[in-house]
């Protein structure tokens, strides 16, 4: 739940609430460098000084210059939701409709805002208020502006943060060795311009990852495959902050409800039932960094024509595909290999059966690409020239074990059949970053222990005292008054819906699920209720 002041509750709560909300984009994505925060009683309202997004930190998305789109709002929808499990990143969504009738926002039309209202990738912020307190909903980028003519609208679809990740591409060259994923995840924000107040970053639970390659791969990918090895939860909240929830965090509860729902506060109830996993494989082949070792060696010779330079690439591999390294030792000539030097040798002849020239041939660059390796020769003689021998020596990163473990509940297959929600088949997870078979069996448990059985979902549309501090993760209790059910849920999807006329409403996706408390060290007592965590 989002922080709120001490009078929240009374503001909600009121019969005939006043409604705000607000909208800000930053049309021409103007960095707004070296200047003050906003200040109440100081900074103009429409002026230069940017806005802070939330709460006593600054956000990724406080550096823009934003321009007050909110008088042009005729309806505004934010929605975010997990998904069928819970774990993943997850990505918020909005929609805006702007009037134009105005044409301000034809592009080039207004020169207050340029053409920036026809570009995409605009960063927007929208807010919502009860009585005098506003709540950030949504914090992202917009997509493409489509404007019509007739209608005198312009409607944009807007992401959050996480579109900006998804497609940001690693450019460190080097990689993780023994790292657990939360500093993966930490490098990755400062890699993409994030400070440290702008993500907050659970432990990770499993162990160390022994070695991951980022370089060239998008960092929403590395999160995404982070995510389901650890069962863990990734998204950008409303105020733009990143947040990794490890997968502890569902579970483990204060046992304080953030909301209860009963009939009277709802317009309608839909039941659901969660999707049924009774057959789980989790598969992997996770790294680790060897002892130097010879990883490769010519099988035949090599020639360099004369007086040239002559690039020669190696792809490492092994029985397990692409092999990576984490160093290689660079080649120097030498008559007689030993040791673990990487080394070559020539010959004027093909057979070596002529002078080595050794001379005549230098190493002019080394570069490793990770699995490949570019070496470039120079041959200073007026002929083709041959290296006859060449040898590498390095540090790879090995597959240590091959890993499988299946989990099947037998009893829910029986009842249900097997896995009816993946057509019959087991589901089937392959994810090299789990490093060993005890996690591997342990994300294989906790799907079958969590969904062999259908459990509850729920549709809530919140008529009355609907309330925009909620989030996603909220735990909170449902009255189901038919039955007299009490039910403990937690909030899976939540979308927030406002008018031009000030109307607001609220839908909630509930799911049904076992709190427990996890044993903590000086907190649980040794004998006592709280679980071992999985």
């Amino acid at each position: 739940m989002q922080t709120v002041s001490s009078g929240w509750g009374n503001k909600i709560s009121i019969g005939a609430r006043h409604i705000g909300y607000g909208v800000l984009v930053a049309w021409m994505r103007t960095v707004a460098s070296g200047q003050k925060f906003f200040t109440i009683n100081q900074s103009r309202i429409g002026g230069p000084d940017p806005l802070k997004g939330g709460g006593d930190f600054l956000t990724f998305f406080d550096k823009y210059r934003f321009d007050d789109a909110t008088p042009f709002v005729t309806s505004i929808s934010v929605q975010k939701n997990i998904g069928q499990y819970p774990y993943g990143v997850i990505m918020a969504q909005a929609d805006v409709e702007l009037d134009n009738t105005s044409k301000k926002f034809l592009p080039g039309f207004d020169t207050t805002v340029g053409s920036g209202t026809g570009l995409p990738n605009r960063p927007i912020k929208i807010s919502v208020g009860i009585e005098d307190e506003y709540l950030k909903l949504f914090t992202g980028y917009t997509s493409q502006p489509k404007a019509t003519l007739n209608n005198r609208v312009v409607q944009m679809h807007a992401f959050d943060a996480f579109n900006y990740i998804n497609g940001y591409r690693a450019t460190t060259s080097g990689a993780f060795v023994n790292a657990p994923f939360h500093n993966v995840i930490a490098s990755g924000m400062y890699e993409m311009g994030f400070s440290a107040s702008q993500f907050v970053v659970d432990k990770s639970l499993q162990q160390n990852i022994g070695y991951l390659a980022t370089y060239d791969r998008k960092w929403g990918d590395v999160f995404k495959d982070g995510c389901e090895a650890e069962q863990a939860l990734m998204f950008v909240d409303e105020n733009g902050i990143i947040r990794f929830w490890n997968r502890q965090h569902f579970l483990t509860t204060s046992g304080v409800p953030r909301f209860q729902l009963s009939y009277s506060k709802m317009s309608d109830l839909q039941w659901q039932n969660t999707s049924i996993i009774n057959d789980v494989i989790v598969k992997a082949k996770p790294r680790a960094v060897q002892a130097q070792q010879k990883i490769w060696e010519a099988t035949s010779n090599i020639e360099l024509p004369g007086n040239a330079d002559t690039d020669y690439f190696i792809d490492f591999t092994d029985d397990n595909g692409p092999l990576p390294v984490t160093s290689v030792n660079i080649p120097k000539y030498i008559t007689t290999a030993s040791g673990s030097q990487s080394f070559y040798a020539s010959n004027e002849f093909s057979d070596g059966s002529g002078l080595a020239r050794n001379d005549s041939i230098r190493l002019v660059s080394a570069y490793s690409f990770g699995t490949t390796y570019k070496l470039t020769f120079r041959n200073t003689f007026t002929s083709p020239l041959f290296l006859t021998q060449l040898a590498i020596y390095a540090t790879p990163a090995k597959v240590t074990q091959v890993i499988e473990e299946r989990i099947q509940d037998a009893a829910s297959i029986e009842a249900f059949g097997r896995n009816p929600s993946n057509n019959g088949e087991p589901l089937t997870i392959e994810n090299n970053m789990i490093q060993d078979k005890s996690t591997a069996r342990t994300l294989a448990y906790t799907l079958v222990k969590e969904y062999k059985s259908p459990g509850k979902r729920f549709i809530c549309p919140v008529a009355i005292q609907s309330d925009p501090a909620l989030q996603v993760g909220d735990q909170g209790l449902l009255m189901i008054n038919d039955t007299g059910e009490l039910k403990n849920v937690y909030i899976t999807g939540i979308t927030n819906s406002i008018q031009r006329n000030g109307d607001y409403g609220q839908q909630l996706e509930v799911e049904e699920r076992i709190i427990r408390r996890y044993f903590t060290i000086n907190q649980s007592k040794i004998g006592g209720t709280d679980a071992i965590a999985p």
